[in-house]
């Protein structure tokens, strides 16, 4: 067969023509054949890297060492109640009932996994800050191992070694440092981190055991914080740009059954949330009143994660961190790094679009839609931090041509990733102490009332009476209402100091803002006895309280609570089984107290004054002591148990007592009494 001309239009040079052949009818005889439809081949796509590498362990080991430096650092703030002030577990049991506890009393937060680990912490470590921040760093290497994994996905376009440095930058950051000075907060912020790292890598992975392993690890995630919330939504969108190897595609079967797993984990966490808050309060939307709230929260997110303060401002007010010098300069950046990315948009349009996605998803669950108790946190930003250095990697890896150039960008983002860990190293020294913590948060707070007050509760754990009250006062002044819970610690200080009168009037302030207080009520009628007893307040407490305790059969702070008002309003019996029930749950004390003297002493105290008041001077004297063993420092413990000791004959250990009783409270009039009794002048 004689060969055809060349045509230009054919990629193989050849023109290719029919051959008639008998008894066969060409185009030429019927016109053109019907075309069949053709899918499109699938989309070749590189296989992904393994999870871990190569550099998954000098990642991680150089992130811990880094942490490690501040291992000395000592409790500070939240870590107080959700640590120190918890009871010790000994048995396997008490730490797998802590899991049954919500978060805060006070806060609808439940977040079993987080309780679980810090119980478990509790009981291996116990009181020892150091072991807890060793835990916490290696947290913070698990992280930049997830980062990496999820920066190496092929789609991304981030080079190998730069996927490394910009992991490094996630876990070196300060925005990350909030999870991992905290000795509370790594197993709650970071480890939540970690387990929405995990489930994204995997989530993106093929097959059904990377899809029920991301499933499982957003359960995790949930039962961790609720933040994870923002997970489901990462999901969907990596989904939707095709970034997951197992993409539904168009079709509405595959969506289904992808996301049912999903749909039926947020079903069961809201579950059981709803079992453990039979009652609670509603959540308030405010984006309507406050519009502004959103673009707020997204505008403090990019400024905590471009340009990182020096030194650090703990939840700031919204005039504590916005000024306009700084919002000028974030915009400069930002703008730069825009530009730089438009003139590669060719390889950066797949890592811009994703990663604005993803900014705008992790900012949404505290985005101000609803009334959240803190505004602003650094801690929120964590979440929207690879978006950042995944746009900062992907950049640096378009510059391939020439090595020098692709060498100079990889010593760029270096030289970001180690300034940013510096600023991390350097704000580890206001960990150092709880003292500091709180003075640096005064000192950046325009209005300091929760660092004045937790600083005025400081002193008076170390019995400093007028340090206490210099605070305390501070405080007040800064926000009078929100000060309702300072007013009657302040009365101990000045009762203490033998500021009766004072004392008086601010147990009577406490009142005003919070007339349901038993405990002020209780303080007042012992300076001033014609004040009427927490009985006289009606029935309406006892009821208020029963409900809370049926909302939440483990809160023991109200079990204490009730047994005042049951004492006062004389149902002793009931008092003594109020008292009891209280210290059976002996995991769930996870308020802090309002004055020097732990929960826990105080219920054994009031159980002693009940029984007491039976006339079971034993079981009495022997709660007395019990109040004393968590309390050594419990004043009217020891005058209450030297009066029963007197009784005794145990005149020499009552004088002990009643003297011990004085050098906590030198103002104590009925030990004052009593010990003048005992040895007259």
């Amino acid at each position: 067969m004689a060969k055809q001309p060349r045509s230009p239009r054919s990629p193989a040079g050849w023109r290719t023509v029919p051959i008639q052949r008998p008894g066969r009818r060409t185009d030429a005889d019927t016109g053109p054949a019907e075309e069949k439809p053709v899918e499109a081949p699938p989309r070749e796509r590189p296989p992904l890297p393994p999870l871990f590498d190569r550099w998954s362990f000098p990642l991680f080991a150089l992130v811990a060492s880094v942490y490690s430096l501040r291992a000395t650092n000592e409790f500070v703030y939240d870590d107080f109640p959700l640590i120190r002030f918890q009871p010790r577990p000994r048995t396997l049991d008490a730490v797998l009932d802590a899991a049954s506890q919500t978060h805060w009393n006070h806060l609808p937060y439940y977040r079993p996994l987080s309780r679980l680990l810090l119980a478990a912490e509790r009981m291996a470590f116990g009181d020892e800050p150091t072991a807890y921040h060793l835990f916490n760093a290696l947290l913070a290497g698990l992280v930049a191992v997830l980062a990496r994994a999820l920066f190496s996905h092929p789609d991304l376009r981030v080079a190998p070694a730069l996927a490394a440095v910009t992991a490094l930058l996630v876990a070196l950051h300060p925005a990350a440092s909030e999870g991992v000075y905290g000795a509370s907060a790594g197993p709650e912020t970071l480890a939540c981190f970690a387990a929405m790292l995990a489930s994204m890598a995997a989530w993106t992975r093929p097959g059904a055991r990377a899809h029920a392993a991301a499933v499982v690890l957003l359960a995790a995630a949930l039962l961790l914080k609720e933040q994870a919330l923002a997970l489901p939504l990462l999901f969907f969108w990596s989904d939707l740009r095709d970034l997951s190897y197992d993409s539904p595609g168009r079709s509405l079967r595959r969506w289904i059954s992808r996301y049912l797993p999903v749909a039926i984990t947020l079903l069961g966490w809201f579950a059981l949330r709803s079992a453990v808050f039979t009652n609670p309060e509603p959540l308030r939307v405010i984006v309507f009143e406050e519009p502004a709230g959103p673009w707020l929260s997204a505008l403090y997110t990019l400024q905590s994660l471009v340009l990182p303060t020096w030194r650090l401002f703990y939840e700031p007010p919204l005039d504590g961190w916005l000024s306009l010098p700084r919002f000028l300069a974030c915009a400069l950046l930002v703008g730069a790094l825009g530009a730089l990315c438009r003139r590669a948009w060719d390889s950066m349009r797949a890592p811009v679009i994703f990663w604005s996605g993803w900014f705008v998803l992790a900012v949404l669950p505290t985005a101000n839609l609803f009334k959240q108790e803190t505004r602003f946190a650094e801690r929120y930003a964590l979440l929207a931090l690879p978006a950042l250095a995944g746009v900062l990697g992907a950049l640096a890896s378009t510059i391939t041509d020439p090595p020098r150039r692709r060498r100079m960008a990889l010593a760029a983002v270096a030289a970001l990733t180690a300034l940013a860990a510096v600023v991390t190293v350097h704000r580890g020294r206001y960990y150092a102490t709880n003292h500091a913590f709180l003075q640096e948060w005064r000192a950046t707070d325009p209005a300091p009332f929760h660092a004045l007050a937790s600083l005025g509760e400081e002193a008076h754990y170390a019995m400093r009476w007028a340090e206490a009250e210099r605070y305390y006062r501070a405080a007040a002044a800064v926000d009078p209402v929100a000060a309702s819970f300072v007013y009657e610690p302040l009365g101990l200080t000045l009762e203490a100091q033998g500021k009766t009168a004072e004392a008086i009037e601010m147990y009577r302030t406490a009142l005003r803002y919070r007339p349901q207080s038993a405990a002020a009520r209780s303080h007042l009628q012992a300076l001033s006895p014609g004040t009427p007893g927490p009985a006289a307040v009606g029935a309406q407490d006892v009821a208020a309280l029963r409900r809370q305790i049926q909302q939440d059969p483990n809160n023991a702070i109200a079990l204490v609570n009730l047994g005042v008002q049951l004492t006062d309003a004389g149902q002793l019996d009931e008092a003594v089984r109020s008292y009891r029930e209280a210290l059976r749950r002996d995991a769930a004390w996870s308020a802090p107290p309002a004055d020097h003297v732990t929960m826990r002493a105080k219920a054994h105290y009031n159980l002693g004054r009940v029984l007491a008041l039976q006339g079971h001077g034993p079981e009495a004297i022997a709660e007395y002591r019990a109040a004393l063993v968590e309390d050594p420092n419990y004043a009217y413990a020891h005058t209450n148990l030297a009066l029963l000791l007197e009784g005794t004959g145990a005149r020499d250990e009552a004088i002990a007592h009643l003297q011990a009783a004085l050098r906590v409270q030198p103002g104590l009039a009925p030990a004052r009494t009593a010990l003048d009794r005992l040895q007259p002048r």
